[in-house]
């Protein structure tokens, strides 16, 4: 079947309008995909942005010391202003600092281990070393998390120095009140608030 001349023109004719009009929706179409995808990200990294505020507010805000370090090296990627204080940390440029472990690679290796096998570690006592030389005890806990797209832990520590301080002169005054009864000649009894016998000594023979 032949095409008459009219025909053949007029096929000629819309042919090119027809692709110009689908290559301009086709672009149009292209450019209104990449305004939303660029809309959607900024979105994104905002809502990202607010939530690392809202993230580090909620830090800053907790009655401990937190810090977040890489679990490759161990150096700091955020501390909050009591570990800064507790560690004596460079305020604005700890960075390039890890936590001062008392025993330091060796230390890190131990909690290392206990994370891959336990997944975390909770209210273990360890020994910190500031930066200022002040040997402390600490009660801390570490979990692992991904913070800013990149493996780290986050750890909560207290500082247990009165309480250890208190505990070891409860242990002195507990000898002491042992060696007394020890060289008292008369019989003691120890009682409670309660009336209870604590503790009775019989009279040294004579």
């Amino acid at each position: 079947m032949t095409a008459t001349p009219g025909c053949a023109g007029l096929l000629i004719g819309i042919s090119p309008a027809a692709d110009r009009s689908a290559n301009v929706t086709g672009v149009l179409l292209l450019l209104l995909t990449l305004l939303v995808a660029v809309w959607f990200y900024r979105r994104l990294a905002l809502r990202i942005r607010r939530s690392e505020r809202e993230f580090h507010s909620l830090l800053e805000a907790a009655p401990f010391a937190i810090t977040v370090t890489r679990r490759a090296s161990g150096e700091f990627l955020f501390a909050n202003q009591r570990a800064i204080e507790q560690l004596a940390l460079a305020p604005t440029n700890y960075h390039s600092q890890s936590v001062p472990y008392a025993h330091a690679d060796t230390d890190r290796l131990h909690l290392l281990r206990r994370l891959e096998r336990d997944g975390r570690i909770l209210n273990k006592e360890m020994e910190l070393v500031a930066f200022d030389g002040r040997r402390f005890p600490v009660l801390g806990s570490i979990v692992p998390i991904d913070f800013a797209g990149e493996e780290a832990l986050i750890g909560a520590f207290q500082d247990i120095s009165n309480l250890k301080a208190t505990e070891m002169k409860g242990r002195s005054s507990e000898s002491r009140l042992r060696a007394l009864f020890e060289t008292v000649p008369d019989g003691i009894v120890v009682r409670g608030a309660d009336g209870t016998i604590r503790q009775v000594r019989n009279p040294a023979p004579r």
